[in-house]
């Protein structure tokens, strides 16, 4: 593994970013401000769950679910870049080994994720709903954005058509965004969609994302859940980067 590789990849994705970095920074926040107006501040005023604001509670699941779709849009410039613009061969081409290529491009979706999660909290700000600010909370968005960024990868790598990515994004992504606890509790699902949602890893991330933004009992398990997703979508992408190749 280079340090040099693994910059080139992210150096190059920064490249074509910054291009459009301005649409790129309000379709991270559009969204989610939608969300929260019409539900945090609407019913944020009236309403809390577990004894906390509703704000408060939707927030935390907010910075979980955009730190996903931040981390996992990777996938689709991926995705672009081998079956539109063939500029994915371009990497495998280059003096560069396989695991520079996965851990750059990870490397670059953690970096979204990130940007897309602290969006939210000082969107957080804008409106006086303010969350605790610690280490645990940093670790949380930080393997949050890890997960899906080797996910993205993964995905974007072992798909044969455009269409079988957009499918994976509306039966897989879309649906865990609504049913990890991002909007309400779990418990309150019937029992079919609590099974589904302890297995989306998204569910874990917003359990250790609240927790510590809003000082409750941190659960260990879900930390652990989280970090064993991220080892194992890390080796299915830096496996199918290297198959890609072959």
């Amino acid at each position: 593994m280079s340090t040099k590789g693994i910059w080139a990849i992210i150096y190059r994705d920064l490249s074509r970013e910054k291009k459009h970095i301005t649409r790129s920074l309000i379709g991270m926040v559009l969204s989610p401000l939608l969300f929260f107006l019409a539900f945090g501040w609407g019913l944020g005023r009236s309403t809390s769950i577990n004894g906390y604001p509703y704000s408060l509670y939707m927030l935390a699941g907010l910075i979980a679910m955009n730190g996903m779709n931040s981390a996992f849009s990777i996938g689709t410039t991926i995705n672009v870049e081998r079956f539109y613009w063939r500029t994915f061969e371009e990497f495998q081409v280059a003096p560069i080994s396989n695991i520079d290529i996965a851990v750059g491009k990870i490397c670059f979706g953690i970096l979204k994720g990130i940007t897309g999660s602290f969006l939210i909290y000082m969107l957080g700000l804008v409106f006086g709903v303010v969350l605790k600010f610690n280490i645990l909370f940093l670790l949380s968005i930080f393997l949050n954005c890890f997960m899906f960024s080797a996910l993205a990868l993964w995905i974007a790598l072992v798909v044969k058509t455009h269409q079988q990515q957009g499918d994976f994004n509306s039966f897989i992504m879309t649906p865990m965004a609504f049913l990890a606890g991002t909007f309400f509790p779990i418990e309150r699902f019937p029992v079919v969609f609590k099974i589904f949602s302890m297995i989306f890893p998204l569910t874990h991330s917003v359990n250790c994302i609240r927790a510590s933004a809003l000082g409750t009992a941190f659960p260990i398990y879900s930390l652990v859940t989280i970090a064993g997703y991220s080892i194992l979508f890390l080796f299915f992408a830096t496996k199918s980067v290297k198959d890609l190749s072959l």
